[in-house]
């Protein structure tokens, strides 16, 4: 009888440990990345983030629901967008976080986001915009950045 005791307890642990495990990793798994830009940053639905910091999350990445990134703010404490992005490929990984952004359209405008790849992954986001955007985009050209990790406490 004591026996049967041990091993289910034993059981028991072994569970417990593995579903908790996967939550010690959850910074990669949600690819969570604190940015901070110099300057205002157009997203996906008209909107403009203004200079400052900001936390990236990766809310979902399957097949069924797609990819979906959230934007917050530096304390997470206002959440600005929950998007839809696709699936975007980098034959070249870094260690940094690299963003992809448009060249400003206007005099004055902000640069848009176009990708995001968290560091060490080939796979990425590409934030969709509407079609008309997107031709202002391609004709505007696009640059690459790599990002300084962020320091700032949230």
């Amino acid at each position: 009888m004591k026996f049967a005791n041990i091993l289910g307890v034993a059981l028991a642990a072994i569970v417990a440990f593995a579903l908790l495990a996967p939550v010690s990793r959850a910074d990669e798994a949600n690819q969570l990345t604190k940015l901070t830009f110099s300057e205002p940053v157009q997203i996906p639905g008209n909107r403009v983030l203004p200079s400052g910091a900001y936390v990236f999350r990766l809310l979902g990445n399957n097949a069924f629901f797609g990819n979906v990134v959230q934007i917050y703010n530096a304390k997470e404490s206002h959440l600005y967008i929950t998007t839809l992005t696709s699936s975007a490929y980098r034959s070249t990984v870094t260690d940094r976080t690299a963003l992809t952004v448009s060249k400003s359209t206007r005099a004055h405008s902000p640069v848009a986001l176009m990708k995001w790849f968290y560091p060490g992954k080939k796979f990425g986001e590409t934030f969709i915009y509407s079609n008309r955007k997107l031709w202002q985009f391609r004709e505007a050209g696009t640059e690459n950045v790599l990002a300084t990790p962020a320091s700032f406490t949230s």
